[in-house]
């Protein structure tokens, strides 16, 4: 069941959150990071075979630029659109 996993918190300060994350990931999820969870794009070692998303206004608000090329930035219309494209949805708090 393809899942849309939404990343509040920074996993950076919660390691074991990550952790959990990675245990649950299945091949065809994707990741949205999304609040404070922006900051998780810092520092981790994205090697995540899977789509992955940040909210523009996120960006915006925070200043926070994610550093890689690979991810993409969606607006609120094409967050409505990704949770109902996957089966289900995961919050990360």
């Amino acid at each position: 069941m393809a899942t849309l996993h939404l990343i509040h918190q920074n996993l950076i300060s919660h390691p074991e959150l990550a952790q959990q994350l990675a245990s649950a990931l299945s091949e065809d999820d994707a990741l949205l990071f999304i609040a404070q969870g922006l900051y998780s794009l810092a520092a981790l070692p994205l090697s995540y075979r899977h789509p992955v998303y940040v909210l523009k206004s996120d960006v915006q608000v925070t200043g926070f630029h994610p550093p890689l090329d690979s991810i993409q930035m969606i607006d609120y219309d094409e967050f409505v659109a990704l949770g109902v494209r996957y089966e289900r949805s995961l919050s990360w708090n």
